[in-house]
């Protein structure tokens, strides 16, 4: 019997995740916290033996003890009564605007009809992990080394941390191991076959020797077997007493399934696999030659079948790969080698020339030193200039976000590019090496930055600032953030940050923590941003951009200033500039007009004098966000991606779902933004500097194009149902996006719809023209869903609200559901709800979704991840079904918020922006001993 659509004290469960020997598992909802978790209800034959329940509630507060990141917490055991059990009553305004009743059908198999009676249900809290198993992972073939180990880093992490409280999992298998879409392990099911011990039941039998828990007897007694076939060493198949190192045997064996992705053991019963465990040794021969030697070696070490002679402790484990990973070439070349005699450290020139060399690439001497060094250094060095390549099939992806950084001693360079897949990854290379490598887990990164030991890369993502450690492992999340502006890893301890588009620089303890103003935009000049922040080495002050986004010249009329970490007091240091960075020769390198520029600055002081110096020309710049794509060492490394001025420039097209384009609409300009009327024959269009921006409303059969608004800088353009008036957020005398209409043609003056107070923005209209949906900025942070009655015209009302960030909400053609994003799950999604609510939620995209848009008869949903269009056949009659997701179109302009496309009448094709790159992103050049 299911339990979906059943609450079972304050959780309610929401769809079936799976089950198997240890009980079923269910995604729920903690109406309490607010809060999706997993519910494990354990098997009948536990929970009607009250000898193995207490013992099973004793064994899950020890496990309840493990705090883990890598491993997935138990948070409580409960009890609930089945008779009776139904769908808790939904609260007022909970999910639903308020005076508007659901509809509540009399169909026996609705969620709201009551659960048959029986006996009570026992089942345990856990977190609930998003993501696939190892098992689905390894099922699509084997895995890299470079994929594999930091995976199996983070399962020995976890293992270690509970070996040392005792705890032993006994059933560590690829389906008990989770990767979160960010490339974090989560460990589950530690213990609980110990907890559940079945050995007074029958067990039937199973339907895959691999997957098949074989449970007897009493966990802590010798003659017992305990785990899965597949991975149980050998002590264990063979009933004799197992400890920790049964866990390193399953560690093994996974990560040998990880790089061949084969079982080593397996038979047509699960007694023939236990033989094979007992007596057959590995297919050594099937590991793929790439496969590092010592990595071999480690598995080899784990899978000795006598205990004693086994790989003793899990930590040892941890620390080969760990090594590894930090230096693959040191363990490689040791290895079975005489020691080399010691030689000199090559300087960093002649470790860089062999990379250029082989990246087939000439290198220039530069005569002279760009701009003057500190006093008493007499020291002439070679300066170097080369030009690097990215690998075939990926781009560097930047336009917002500065899209290198180097690390302080110039060693390593981080980068962030897509791949084919259209994904952002950081990608990290060694001055010394040819190769960059991808960096697992960094899906979406942004902006990325290092530590001041070089040791670990912070970026952003979506909404999170997180940190990576460069040898690999998984990424730990420091602080949520907003649509932020750029970072700094500080000598003192802090990271100095710019958490949001509007607001000051802020800064949180470098393991996570509470954020703390450090800079507030002085309201009495007009600033509303302080950007691109760089720490000074001892951490007594910081630079960054200031601007008042109040001039159509972008960021050339911005200035620089630093703030004193101790005081607060601020200083201006340049005018007409942005993105400066510090110079440990005592200047201050900034931007202006794609150029940098270079001027002596007193740290002590935080004073500049003489004037600035033209140190180099043709950098890549984007005008609207004022990032400036260089990065600079302290010991003279310097590397740019060449290029102009990047003004936004995008065009409007028409895209069929062969990916055929087709020119429409104004001339190439700065557009950000499109809406297509209802009528098919017109669209609305936001163009301008990004801080000046008006609405226009194009003829595309005409093709003539008027401007709508003249006055302040407006957003988000959608039209009413009858194609008459366009509502829009506007910013004026200082306010956050107001909203208001305006006659399609011109004919009225602007009407304000909502003062909005913080800022909102529209998302659509109901059929009717009744409702309006309003993205509602919470916080500065996050963003929520609320409902404005356009007959009322009062206060708005909440219509879904949640710690995660939920907008860009958009009617169906009937009235019925609303679609949106939301990063509940990490990353931003595509979900679909019932209006007015409640009821489940449906997930529409995989792998990352925005913007979502309705065919006209409602049958598909339209969304981008990225610069690719998606389809997905939904069915809205009774039940919400969803189809898979299917690739129509690429191309499409992708900035991270903002309407980019919309489908036309009959699905067929699509309106869209798209970019017009001012030069080829995928090479960047580097300058040694440049300063």
């Amino acid at each position: 019997m299911t339990l979906e659509g059943v609450t079972l004290a304050h959780f309610r469960i929401t769809d079936k995740l799976g089950e198997g020997g240890m009980g079923e598992v269910y995604r729920a909802e903690d109406t309490k916290l607010g809060r999706e978790v997993a519910i494990k209800v354990l098997p009948e034959a536990v929970a009607a033996d009250p000898e193995r329940l207490a013992r099973f509630e004793r064994e899950a507060k020890v496990l309840a003890a493990l705090d883990h990141p890598y491993i997935a917490a138990i948070y409580s055991f409960e009890h609930a009564e089945r008779a009776g059990a139904s769908p808790a009553p939904t609260e007022a305004g909970d999910d639903v605007v308020e005076g508007l009743e659901p509809s509540r059908e009399g169909d026996p198999s609705s969620p709201y009809a009551p659960t048959p009676p029986g006996p009570p249900i026992h089942f345990l809290v856990m977190q609930l992990a998003e993501g696939e198993t190892l098992a689905e992972r390894v099922a699509r073939g084997a895995i890299s080394s470079d994929e594999a180990l930091p995976i199996a880093l983070q399962i020995a992490e976890a293992l270690e941390a509970a070996h040392e409280r005792g705890i032993i999992h006994r059933d560590l298998k690829p389906a008990n191991i989770k990767i979160t879409a960010d490339g974090q392990v989560k460990v589950l099911d530690f213990g609980l076959a110990k907890a559940l011990d079945p050995s007074r039941e029958g067990a039937s039998a199973p339907t895959s020797v691999s997957l098949s828990p074989t449970l007897t007897a009493q966990m802590t007694q010798a003659g017992v077997l305990l785990g899965t076939a597949a991975y149980m060493s050998p002590e264990q198949a063979a009933g004799t007493e197992a400890d920790q190192r049964a866990d390193i045997w399953a560690f093994g064996t996974v990560l040998a399934e990880m790089l061949t992705g084969k079982l080593q053991f397996q038979g047509e019963t699960v007694s023939h696999t236990l033989a094979a465990v007992l007596k057959d040794e590995p297919e050594w021969s099937s590991f793929p030659k790439d496969v590092p030697s010592p990595i071999l070696d480690l598995v080899k070490r784990c899978l000795r079948k006598d205990p004693k002679r086994r790989l003793q402790s899990i930590g040892d484990a941890r620390v080969s790969i760990e090594d590894y990973l930090a230096d693959p070439n040191a363990l490689e070349s040791t290895r079975d080698t005489p020691a080399a005699p010691s030689t000199q450290a090559l300087p960093l020139w002649q470790k860089v020339l062999p990379w250029a060399l082989a990246a087939g690439l000439g290198l220039a001497l530069v005569i002279s030193i760009l701009g003057s060094r500190p006093e008493g250094t007499t020291e002439s060095r070679e300066i170097t200039r080369f030009e690097s390549s990215l690998p075939e099939g990926l781009d560097l992806s930047v336009i917002d976000y500065p899209a290198l950084a180097l690390s302080r001693d110039g060693r390593l360079i981080a980068m962030t590019a897509e791949g084919e897949d259209g994904v952002r990854r950081i990608y990290l290379r060694s001055m010394d090496e040819v190769q960059a490598r991808e960096m697992p887990g960094t899906d979406h990164a942004r902006a990325p930055f290092f530590s001041p030991d070089g040791e670990w890369i912070a970026y952003f993502t979506n909404r999170e600032l997180r940190k990576i450690q460069v040898r690999g492992g998984a990424a730990l999340t420091l602080a949520d953030v907003g649509q932020n502006r750029g970072g700094s890893w500080g000598s003192d301890g802090w990271i100095y940050l710019t958490d949001n588009v509007l607001g000051g620089v802020k800064r949180l303890p470098e393991n996570g923590g509470e954020l703390e103003e450090v800079s507030v935009p002085d309201a009495e000049r007009g600033e509303r941003t302080h950007r691109w922040p760089d720490v000074l080495p001892d951490g007594s002050a910081v630079v960054y951009t200031s601007d008042t986004f109040s001039s159509t010249e972008f960021y050339d009329d911005a200035r620089i200033e630093a703030v004193s970490t101790a005081t607060g007091e601020k200083r201006v240091l340049v005018e007409g500039s942005s993105m400066a960075r510090y110079l440990t020769s005592g200047h201050l390198l900034f931007a202006r007009a794609g150029s940098l520029y270079a001027v002596p600055f007193d740290t002590e002081t935080l004073e500049i004098s003489g004037s600035p110096a033209l140190v180099l020309q043709g950098v890549f710049t984007s005008v609207a966000s004022g990032a400036v794509h260089f990065t600079v060492s302290e010991n003279g490394v310097l590397a740019f991606l060449p290029g102009d001025l990047d003004t936004g420039r995008r065009k409007t097209v028409w895209i069929d779902r062969d990916g055929v384009t087709e020119p429409t609409g104004p001339e190439i300009g700065p557009h950000r933004q499109i809406a297509l009327a209802p009528n098919n024959r017109q669209m609305a269009l936001i163009s301008g500097t990004g801080q000046n921006d008006d609405l226009w409303v194009h003829d595309l059969e005409r093709d003539t194009t008027s401007r709508l608004t003249f006055e302040g800088s407006v957003s988000e353009p959608i039209w009413t149902p009858d194609g008459k008036h366009i509502a829009y957020a506007t910013t004026q005398e200082g306010r956050e996006a107001d909203i208001h209409w305006k006659a399609a043609d011109g004919s009225s003056e602007a009407e304000p719809l909502w003062a909005a107070e913080p800022q909102g923005l529209p998302m659509s209209f109901s059929p009717d023209g009744r409702y309006l949906l309003i993205d509602r900025l919470e916080g500065s942070q996050v963003s929520d869903i609320w409902v404005l009655d356009m007959e009322q015209r009062g206060e708005p009302t909440s219509w879904l609200a949640s710690p995660a960030d939920e907008f860009q909400a958009r009617f169906s053609p009937d009235g019925k559901w609303i679609a949106y994003t939301s990063d509940e799950s990490g990353q931003y999604e595509i979900y679909v709800r019932p209006f007015p609510g409640p009821g489940g939620r449906w997930q529409i995209s995989n792998g990352g979704g925005m913007e979502p848009h309705w065919s006209t008869d409602g049958r598909e949903l339209f969304y981008r991840n990225l610069a690719v269009i998606y389809g997905v056949a939904v069915e809205t009659a009774g039940t919400f079904v969803a189809g898979r997701p299917e690739r129509l179109a690429d191309g499409v302009s992708d900035p991270p918020f903002g309407t980019t496309f919309a489908p036309s009448d009959d699905g067929q094709r699509f309106l869209a922006l798209i970019n017009m790159e001012p030069h080829d992103l995928d090479h960047m050049q580097v300058i040694v001993n440049w300063g």
